[in-house]
C-alpha cells in the first residue's frame, strides 16, 4: 500500500523513508536499500535520504561500488 502512494507521489518524502522502515522491520534489506536509491536518485538533495540509505549501507557492509546497481539485481534472484 505504501509503495504505491510513494509511486503515485514520489514527493512525498516521509513515505519512502517510512517504506524503507517498514522493509527492514519486515527483513527486507535489500528491498529497502533499493527503495532509498530510488528515493535519492529522484531527490539527489534530500540529506535525511542520503544519510539513511549511506548508514544501511555501512551496517550491511554494501560495497559503494554495487549499491547502485546491483541492489536490485540482487532483490530479483
Amino acid at each position: 500500500m505504501l509503495q504505491s502512494v510513494v509511486q503515485r507521489n514520489p514527493e512525498h518524502l516521509s513515505g519512502w523513508l517510512r517504506l524503507a522502515s517498514l522493509l527492514l522491520e519486515a527483513v527486507q534489506v535489500k528491498e529497502a536499500v533499493t527503495t532509498l536509491q530510488e528515493l535519492t536518485t529522484i531527490h539527489p538533495h534530500y540529506q535525511e535520504g542520503q544519510k539513511t540509505l549511506q548508514q544501511l549501507s555501512t551496517k550491511y557492509k554494501i560495497p559503494a561500488s554495487t549499491r547502485s546497481h546491483n541492489v536490485k539485481e540482487q532483490s530479483s534472484r
